[in-house]
């Protein structure tokens, strides 16, 4: 069951990165980077720190790289974040790279769901 938390503090910051970079950080075939623009991608990083989780308090920090699957058609999704991920017409996820976080109970909790 993932951990349940009362308050959080988030940061996240964007920059970009050359595609083909990103690119060999996606270990599946069937994914393509997706906010493209002049040989450079988009590359996502996320500081968080949980407080009063059923874990205790923690950070985590998260690097993820926007994706789209490899058949997708080409054209613009910055707007596709700000759609409902059930959206029949949003294609576009993130995958995660890297989600360390700064406790073990925190860890175990993350690798049990």
């Amino acid at each position: 069951m993932p951990p349940s938390v009362a308050s959080v503090t988030s940061i996240c910051d964007q920059w970009s990165y050359l595609i083909r970079a990103a690119a060999a950080n996606l270990p599946d075939a069937e994914l393509r980077t997706a906010m493209n623009h002049k040989g450079k991608t988009l590359v996502a990083l996320a500081n968080y720190q949980y407080r009063n989780s059923t874990v205790g308090d923690y950070g985590e920090v998260g690097l993820a790289i926007p994706t789209v699957p490899v058949n997708a058609k080409p054209g613009e999704r910055w707007l596709q974040g700000l759609q409902s991920e059930e959206s029949r017409s949003r294609d576009l996820g993130f995958r995660v790279i890297h989600l360390p976080v700064t406790t073990a109970a925190a860890n175990a909790a993350g690798r049990d769901i």
